[in-house]
């Protein structure tokens, strides 16, 4: 998608979609706002794009009332796109900090922080 000016950086027309999506969600209810929340946080810009990180945190609540099946199978494939950058991959992590909660609990919430610093290290 074809990047639009807007602040200091170019916002992709997807993740205006997104944004856009993220608007009516509350308007939404059942499986169809199921589906939004997925969509929307599909078409987040991610990898790195600054605006994608703040959409992402303003999805991160929606995305943590979704079952958590629907959660892992879209976060997986979220993750493998920005391992490529670990930088990415803590900006992901810190902007779907409820979603992290959701998924692993408090527990899995420490251990997650855990080898965030254990990593840190090993490669600083």
């Amino acid at each position: 998608a074809r990047g639009i000016e807007k602040g200091l950086g170019a916002v992709s027309a997807k993740d205006y979609r997104a944004r856009a999506l993220g608007d009516i969600i509350p308007l939404l209810e059942g499986e169809q706002r199921s589906n939004a929340i997925i969509e929307a946080w599909q078409n987040a810009a991610k990898s790195g794009a600054f605006s994608g990180i703040k959409t992402l945190e303003a999805l991160a609540p929606l995305i943590a009332e979704l079952d958590s099946t629907k959660i892992a199978l879209q976060w997986r494939a979220d993750l493998e796109v920005a391992a490529r950058e670990r930088r990415h991959v803590l900006d992901e992590l810190r902007a779907l900090a409820p979603v992290v909660t959701r998924l692993g609990g408090e527990a899995g919430t420490s251990e997650v922080i855990d080898a965030v610093h254990r990593t840190a290290l090993w490669w600083p």
